[in-house]
């Protein structure tokens, strides 16, 4: 009689990084980007750099600022994933996909913020916060023109979440409302 073991090895953290980028619909993160980057260019050429919100919030503490920004961009982004929703018959695709897709929205944002927040302390100009205007054009022209160079200006790290939830949340409630999700 043969025993063979059978052993539930838990993938390593690279194999299971591997796996999900092998396993992602690189075609709807496609047109996430592409609705991100069409955002950004209309609020780009609508507002430039000046947009009216910002001058109101000038002389806000930086918190209320934060929260404030973050509000109308979830807002503004909820309105592209409530559509998003509307034009994409397979629902089933868009509940495969949509993780994939707005983790890797988040981790480019993420990850340009972090680089660009560290090379802010190196570099006296704010002219490093304009890069991030063109990443993330929608919250980066905010926290171009309302973050201070200070160590406490991390928490405007939630900038690099808030078009990935406002998404989250424009798909969440149209999907709702067609009875796909509870």
């Amino acid at each position: 009689m043969e025993q063979t073991q059978t052993t539930d090895a838990k993938p390593s953290g690279f194999t299971r990084l591997k796996l999900f980028f092998k396993q992602g619909d690189y075609k709807f993160l496609g047109i996430i980007l592409m609705i991100h980057v069409l955002l950004g260019t209309i609020h780009l050429f609508a507002y430039n750099s000046l947009h009216p919100l910002s001058k109101l919030l000038a002389n806000l503490p930086m918190i209320f600022q934060i929260i404030i920004v973050s509000i109308y961009g979830l807002l503004a982004y909820a309105i592209p994933g409530y559509l998003i929703v509307i034009a994409i018959k397979n629902k089933s695709r868009i509940l495969k996909s949509v993780d994939f897709a707005l983790i890797v929205l988040f981790m480019i944002l993420f990850i340009t913020f972090i680089v660009l927040y560290i090379l802010s302390f190196f570099e006296s100009s704010r002219v490093i916060w304009m890069i991030y205007s063109f990443v993330n054009p929608l919250m980066g022209t905010f926290s171009e023109k309302l973050m201070r160079i200070h160590w406490s200006s991390i928490l405007w790290i939630i900038s690099a979440a808030v078009p990935s939830f406002g998404l989250l949340i424009g798909m969440y409630l149209r999907l709702k409302c067609e009875g796909v999700v509870e």
